[in-house]
């Protein structure tokens, strides 16, 4: 933990023009020091790591529902990279295909957002989306273009904002925003150059930051975490793959909430390790010994998050947030009675995204699922499912979109 105090001395402004030059939009002003954030002084809650008991994924899970993702020639996705939900609609970013896709939540295909293009309102690269529920509008960061387009649910780009720093990633907490810098460089800017994390208001003008990094770690760790910003049930949280802790960050600074506990040691590197750390040493060292593995989603009932163990085999561990209690879960076992849920054979695996703030989210790809459950009259795979899975599997279709399996756990 650590607070950070800043001295009331009067900071200099410089005024900055947008990075896309052909963009219309004042010079924004951003001082060339800024503080960083208000760290809480509440003591986080320690998750304890110590994998004796593995419990199969079946024994853990309430129930399963899935939605089928309308499959016609506008819809079409290759893979769902981004996945939010407000209200009765889904919106999935495929950034392979650039296409930002508004479902509703049965699945039923309703618009796609914005287009490729070099236009007022197309983008060239969208590298991230983000929800503001608030105002009821979704966020598209085109760094390609270097802008910021907002669409309302009615399917309207309703601005275009340009971009005056680089980030990868965003999201809304209360009526401001939090940048995620990665590996973008900001060497014109420097108070906001080597940060990982950024506060700003709606004017985009950074506000504070923190979470430095050195050049060593820009050019290293950008692709090690899949989701360092994660928006959970009651906030926005944070995790780095240096660091046991994970964060909750608010509009008055950042929350230790949670810190991994693992029994071999105090933490798993120190300040001065993270200081200096190559990409190189950081592999070396994850295969002497468990580590976080990333993936964090935070529900009303639970954390979830990966472990790493020394051989990288990802384990998935639920923490109830009621009781404090944790649990590892893994592969099921094909039953000598009785029969099995489809949902059974991939609850072990990873979770994707949240839905609703409540339930986790498996993407199943439908050829994927029907090469590995009906390649055989006689596949041992098939035969195990209940006939009610067995009849949703019969309907499905190879060239289908994919389809979002929801997982509710059950409370312990």
């Amino acid at each position: 933990m650590f607070l950070s105090l800043v001295a009331c001395q009067r900071k200099e402004r410089k005024k900055y023009n947008p990075l896309n030059t052909s963009m219309q939009g004042k010079p924004l002003e951003i001082k060339d020091h800024l503080p960083s954030f208000l760290c809480q002084s509440s003591v986080p809650k320690e998750i304890q790591i110590n994998a004796k008991k593995i419990y199969q994924s079946d024994s853990l899970i309430e129930n399963y529902t899935y939605i089928r993702l309308e499959t016609c020639e506008e819809s079409l996705i290759g893979d769902i990279d981004e996945m939010c939900a407000d209200e009765n609609y889904l919106f999935i970013l495929d950034k392979k295909n650039q296409k930002v896709l508004q479902f509703d939540t049965n699945g039923l295909f309703i618009r796609s957002l914005g287009s490729c293009g070099r236009g007022p309102h197309e983008y060239v690269g969208v590298c991230n989306m983000a929800i503001d529920k608030n105002n009821k509008e979704v966020c598209l960061v085109d760094a390609g273009a270097g802008k910021l387009l907002f669409f309302n649910y009615k399917g309207q780009c309703v601005r275009v904002e340009p971009m005056y720093y680089m980030f990868s990633e965003m999201a809304f907490v209360d009526s401001f925003r939090v940048h995620h810098v990665d590996r973008a460089h900001n060497e014109n800017i420097p108070s906001v150059d080597l940060f990982h994390l950024i506060v700003s208001d709606k004017k985009q003008e950074p506000l504070y930051c923190d979470f430095p990094m050195s050049e060593i770690h820009r050019q290293s760790f950008y692709f090690s975490l899949p989701n360092p910003l994660s928006v959970g049930a009651d906030g926005l949280y944070y995790n780095s793959p240096l660091s046991d802790t994970l964060w909750r960050v608010t509009s008055k600074g950042c929350d230790a909430a949670y810190v991994l506990k693992f029994p071999d040691r105090d933490v798993s590197f120190t300040n001065e390790e993270v200081a200096t750390m190559s990409y190189d040493d950081y592999s070396k060292r994850k295969k002497e010994m468990d580590t976080y593995g990333g993936l964090l989603h935070v529900t009303r009932k639970f954390v979830y998050f990966t472990i790493l163990d020394k051989e990288q085999y990802v384990s998935s561990v639920l923490y109830s947030r009621r009781t404090g209690k944790v649990r590892y879960y893994g592969v099921v076992q094909l039953p000598q009675f009785g029969k099995r849920r489809l949902g059974d054979y991939y609850a072990n695996s990873s979770f994707d995204y949240l839905f609703h703030d409540s339930l986790f989210v498996k993407v199943l790809q439908p050829y994927q699922v029907l090469h590995r459950f009906k390649s055989g009259d006689d596949n041992i795979y098939y035969e195990s499912l209940r006939r009610e899975d067995r009849r949703m599997l019969d309907g499905w279709k190879e060239e289908d979109n994919p389809i979002l399996m929801l997982v509710n756990p059950k409370s312990f």
